[in-house]
């Protein structure tokens, strides 16, 4: 049975929205420093029954939309921000469902034909159901993504749903919402082939390895180092590298990363060093950026530290890996 760890920056927003996430662990007997804890994670089941009992304290029926929407949502975690940068919608639905087992116990069966593409959203596991509030952020951060990345209002073209969801919900889609026995979004083909503004596809070359090797992981390794990793990918584009910054982003402090990864025997500053030797070799692989601007995307600001840096890490100079590369 795999456990799936609750994404810090959801629990950050949760709080925002005036959710009670103790109450919550209380009522699901967890111990009180679960969300200090190394790798706070749920399986399938206890993972739907914490969303069904933060769904219950919702009131207001604009909270899941703010939480599907909130801004740069789709940097949450690297799955998502590489679909994001996908080409066009149908190549960020496909790639999402490749990885969204790494972000939570939801499947995405998917069928195309002449006018449209269907997203089946389906749990893990067939015997359980996915709560009506984690399947609602579901369809409203599809449609929000696909909006936000073309810059165009698309809606889709229908909803079926085993649940009653609110006007709120009904204005947001903007399309015809049908009660069923599965729950499916359906889009028109057009509007999924509309090139996303976000299309990367030199970002999609080296961070789609790393994925790949954490779905290998996902199977064998819940790894603290691995969620570090992943989480410094989203941060150093931002400037962010400090060991604050990523527990931030974890939802726990310093102290208990520093535990976690000391009991995995390595250090945040071997993570660190390892996670931007890897993005500089996919950089100068990929791309044809200047090393000042690899420097400023690594999070160093001054480009003679990166320099050096690089030169440690793989006994070359920048110059003389490139000719290694060309050869």
């Amino acid at each position: 049975m795999k456990n799936y760890i609750l994404d810090g920056q959801y629990i950050k927003y949760f709080n925002l929205l005036g959710i009670d996430i103790k109450k919550v662990i209380n009522q699901m007997h967890l111990p009180f420093n679960f969300f200090n804890q190394d790798n706070p994670s749920l399986s399938e089941k206890k993972y739907y029954m914490f969303m069904s009992l933060v769904g219950e304290q919702i009131k207001n029926e604009n909270v899941p939309i703010k939480l599907a929407t909130y801004d740069n949502v789709e940097t949450f975690s690297p799955a998502i921000f590489t679909s994001y940068c996908s080409k066009n919608g149908e190549s960020f639905i496909t790639r999402l469902s490749q990885y969204k087992r790494l972000i939570a116990p939801i499947k995405y069966s998917l069928d195309k034909n002449k006018d449209n593409f269907e997203i089946n959203i389906e749990p893990s596991n067939i015997a359980l159901r996915i709560p009506s509030f984690l399947l609602e952020i579901e369809f409203i951060f599809l449609v929000h993504v696909i909006r936000k990345a073309t810059n165009k209002p698309i809606n889709p073209k229908m909803i079926i749903t085993n649940y009653d969801f609110s006007e709120s919900f009904k204005k947001y889609m903007s399309c015809n919402i049908v009660k069923g026995n599965f729950n499916k979004i359906i889009f028109y083909n057009n509007d999924l082939k509309v090139q996303f503004n976000s299309y990367n596809e030199n970002m999609i070359k080296f961070l789609e390895p790393i994925l790949y090797k954490n779905l290998n992981d996902f199977e064998t390794d819940n790894s603290y180092k691995s969620h570090v990793q992943t989480t410094l990918i989203n941060l150093l584009p931002a400037g962010k590298c400090a060991i604050e910054d990523v527990g931030y982003k974890l939802n726990i402090s310093t102290r208990t990363l520093q535990r976690a990864l000391k009991k995995e025997h390595t250090t945040f500053r071997e993570q660190l060093n390892h996670t931007r030797k890897i993005l500089a070799e996919n950089y100068l692989q990929n791309t044809n950026m200047s090393s000042s601007d690899i420097a400023f995307l690594l999070g160093y600001q001054e480009i003679n530290s990166f320099l050096r840096a690089f030169t440690v890490w793989t006994g070359k100079t920048i110059l003389e890996y490139k000719k290694q590369i060309d050869k």
